[in-house]
């Protein structure tokens, strides 16, 4: 608070006080009733307190008083996320290529150092799920991974799934799609990667999955 009682502008030495604190939470920051960032550095004495005007944090002084607010009630209720200067996006698995137009690539081997093989860093997850429970993993025609994934995309899943959970195996002469959904992660890849949208990710039994203790 500046010494007139009115907030005071951010400057570059308070970004650099700040990125000195011990950690992140209200205990260091919150927004008191006029919209203004009140920070208490480094979690000191609660009394000494220091207020950012929320107009003028990153630098936008020259805005009138609740711009921010009308804008996002217009791009909220108005455009509904529809803005023309938004960035667009599609569907992922829309810009899956055919093997014969792409290029292979040889990957090196996981040198145990900086890179590391994917079941490997699956035991680092801790992830578990009980064996007897239903496959969280399903497909909708179990004959398009081998018939469509393979013979037009080389099999996909192989690769972009992070923990190996799926994989071609020879059984009586023929390819068919393993799954091992005790090994997954639940990031969700082969939902959105399937270039057939065939495979099924639906909620596991509760408790199951990757556990990460120290986060």
């Amino acid at each position: 608070m500046a010494s007139n009682g009115m907030p005071r502008k951010w400057t570059v030495e308070d970004s650099l006080d700040l990125y000195n604190i011990r950690q992140w939470g209200n205990r260091y920051f919150t927004a008191n009733d006029r919209g203004n960032l009140v920070v208490q550095p480094n979690g000191g004495d609660p009394r000494k307190v220091v207020e950012y005007d929320a107009h003028t944090y990153g630098g936008v002084d020259w805005l009138p008083d609740g711009t921010a607010l009308v804008y996002s009630a217009i791009d909220t209720y108005l455009l509904r996320g529809r803005a023309p200067w938004t960035f667009r996006h599609h569907k992922d698995h829309e810009s899956l290529k055919p093997a014969h137009l792409s290029r292979k690539i040889d990957y090196p081997k996981p040198d145990g150092k900086v890179s590391f093989d994917k079941l490997s860093s699956v035991f680092i997850s801790n992830t578990n799920h009980e064996e007897n429970q239903p496959c969280h993993l399903t497909l909708g025609d179990a004959s398009v991974p081998v018939a469509v994934n393979l013979a037009l995309y080389d099999g996909p899943e192989a690769r972009f799934c992070p923990a190996g959970v799926y994989e071609f195996v020879e059984e009586g002469g023929q390819r068919r799609l393993q799954i091992n959904a005790q090994n997954c992660v639940h990031c969700k890849t082969c939902d959105i990667k399937d270039p057939t949208q065939n495979i099924r990710w639906v909620v596991p039994e509760g408790g199951g999955g990757p556990n990460y203790p120290n986060m």
